[in-house]
């Protein structure tokens, strides 16, 4: 069994090669949900409702990730 991007589907993070962030194209034109792919799953996932969720909640975890550094 394989699992494919469509060519509707739009990649913008990839981690380390094996995990991928992505939306599809064809879906909420100003903020679609995001999905995310990891090498061996048979399923794409949605992660977040909208590409603003996503990217608010990756900054939040980076900031205390980092801050998590400092301390």
């Amino acid at each position: 069994i394989s699992i494919y991007f469509e060519k509707s589907h739009f990649v913008f993070l990839s981690h380390q090669g094996y995990v991928f962030s992505f939306f599809d194209t064809n879906e909420d034109a100003h903020n679609p949900p995001v999905y995310v792919y990891k090498e061996g799953d048979l399923t794409f996932e949605r992660v977040d409702e909208k590409v603003s969720d996503f990217l608010q909640r990756l900054l939040e975890e980076q900031t205390t990730a980092w801050n998590g550094v400092s301390d």
